[in-house]
Parts: structure tokens; sequence; C-alpha cells
């Protein structure tokens, strides 16, 4: 199924990318904004594309960094190579409009969690307080984890952090110990894919969920009416604020590979919930063109099958006219 969508209005054509239905690739844009701190920078940094003609301070306009980062992440695909082939810049345009939109994610998640928690970093945060963050975060915004990372010394993006303290922008901060092995321990992509097969499998077969550490995620809630929401916000907000009063936080290491209890951490939890979510569609897929294959073997049988019944009918008309005219004539000759 096509990824790029194009619309008409007048001369005006615009591509899109369905970010949403093919989160792989926040993965993979995200790893590639890990290996490349220039390019990441530039397209991090406050403005918009009308300043592209203007090099930032890294040496690069965030025209060139949507480049090369739309050319990583479609340039090889089986999928949208060619649609990429023929007009990069529309998928280089598609990067800077998923980046803005993560912004506003990444501030909306924040207002929920409150300023102690959306200021701390992810490895300091422990316990119950941490238990509760990834369960919202799992429902409600997974990219947070890795956003966080870059973002949360950042005022453009952390609404929280202080104006006065430096940025990531203004002075390159080095990331400590803790956040290092954080990221160098998250569990490749591939691994993940096939513990997620593995436990889609057990499911179908019919396995108790149980047994399955995927079936073990929440799942996203209903919506429900606004007035509903935003009193089960403002009370998730005040749980939170209340476990970061009692100390949510730690100054030792965690978040590894592995628990120490065996199971997965929170990485891997998210990075299976992504999974999961394009397996889920993927699945979607196949039904829908398997009934929209159905429907078109049904219209072509029954189109075949009013064929044949008029041919019939009208090769009756044709041996029904002939047997009458014959009839008559022999009644004449008579």
């Amino acid at each position: 199924m096509a990824v790029v969508k194009i619309s008409e209005r007048g001369s005006f054509r615009k591509e899109y990318i369905r970010w949403w239905k093919h989160p792989e690739k926040d993965i993979q844009l995200f790893d590639w904004l890990d290996e490349n701190e220039r390019e990441r920078k530039t397209l991090f940094s406050p403005g918009y594309l009308r300043d592209r003609r203007n090099p930032l301070p890294y040496g690069l306009t965030k025209m060139e960094c949507g480049l090369r980062a739309a050319a990583a992440l479609f340039a090889g695909d089986p999928q949208r190579g060619q649609d990429y082939a023929a007009n990069p810049r529309r998928f280089s345009m598609s990067v800077h409009d998923h980046i803005r939109s993560l912004r506003f994610k990444y501030r909306r998640f924040n207002s929920k969690i409150g300023a102690k928690v959306s200021n701390m970093a992810y490895v300091d945060i422990q316990g119950p307080l941490l238990q509760k963050i990834d369960q919202l975060m799992l429902v409600e915004c997974p990219e947070w984890i890795r956003l966080h990372f870059h973002w949360r010394t950042d005022p453009y993006y952390n609404q929280y952090w202080p104006k006065d303290q430096p940025t990531a922008r203004e002075k390159p901060v080095q990331a400590n110990a803790p956040e290092r092995q954080l990221r160098k321990s998250s569990p490749g992509l591939v691994n993940q894919k096939r513990a997620l097969q593995a436990s889609a499998v057990r499911v179908r077969d019919g396995q108790n969920k149980a047994n399955s550490p995927v079936m073990e995620l929440p799942t996203p809630r209903e919506n429900s009416n606004s007035g509903t929401t935003q009193v089960r916000s403002s009370s998730t907000t005040q749980e939170i604020e209340t476990l970061a009063s009692e100390g949510g936080h730690a100054s030792v290491i965690h978040g590894g590979a592995t628990n120490l209890d065996g199971s997965i951490t929170s990485i891997q939890r998210l990075e299976l919930l992504i999974q999961l979510r394009k397996l889920d569609i993927e699945r979607e897929d196949k039904k829908y063109a398997a009934e929209l294959q159905r429907a078109q073997v049904e219209a072509a049988n029954r189109h075949q099958s009013e064929k044949h019944e008029i041919m019939k009918q009208l090769a009756d008309y044709v041996t029904g006219g002939k047997g009458s005219t014959g009839g008559s004539s022999t009644g004449r000759d008579e």
C-alpha cells in the first residue's frame, strides 16, 4: 500500500508520509539523528524552513539536513524508493513537518507529567513513579523516551526547563554515563522483531496471554468526552507530582538491557509496542485486501452468470423464432 498520498488543489501538489501508519520510520529517524550530531542540532534548532538559505552555526541549513534525513529513510526503501526518487524534496518537507508535530506531542506529554518529572533525566526516575511514567508513555507518547534524551534541557521543546540555564544548542552537553549506557543498551531492532514475531505466533496459537510479554502491554484508552478526559488528565498529573515529591528518582544506574529479575525493560517494551502496532496495521491491510479481492471475485462471477443467462435467453429467443416460422410454413403447404 502506498505511503505517499498526493492531493491536488489547482496547480499545488502536496505529498506527505503517513508516519502514524509506519512507526518503524520513527525508530529509523531517531537512530539516524543519534548518529548524525550536526544534522540533529540543525533540525532541532528553532525556526522554520524560510530560513533554509541561511546556514546555522553548525554549517548546514535545515533544507540540507532534511534532504539527508529523507535519503537515509526512504532512498533504499523497497516500497517508497521510487516515490522518493521522483520527488525527494517533498519527503524532506515531510521530515520537517513530522519533527514539528513531535515537538507539540512532547510538550503535551510534559504538561501531563508536570514540571518536576519533565526536568528529570529518564535514568533518574525509579520506583512507582517510573512505572507510572512508563504506562502513560506507552499509551500516549511512545516516542517521549527518545525525544527526552535530546530535548529535556532545551526550553524550546521542554517548556519547564529554565531559560537561564545552558541548553543543548548554546552549550553542547555531553551525555553522562547513565544516559550513554541507557542509549547503548537499547536492544537492536532486528532482535526486537524476532521477539515480537515469536510472541505473536504464541498468541495466534491460542496460548494463555500471560505467556506472551506483548499481551501484557497496556492498550490505548477509548476516546471519551472532553470533560472526562480533562478530569482524568488533571488527576494523572496530580498523581505523578505526588509520586515525584515522594522521591521517585535515584542516583544509581538502571534501565539496562534487562532488569535484575530478567524482565524486559521499558525501552524494550516501547520498541515491542511499536512493532506490535505495525503488525496490527499490516494485519488490517491484509484483511482489507482479502475482502476486496473476495468482493471482486464475487462481482466477476455474478457478472459472468448474468452474461451467461442473457446469452441463454437470447439463444432461446432465436431458436423459438425459427421453430415458429417453420411450423407456420408447413401448415400453409398442406
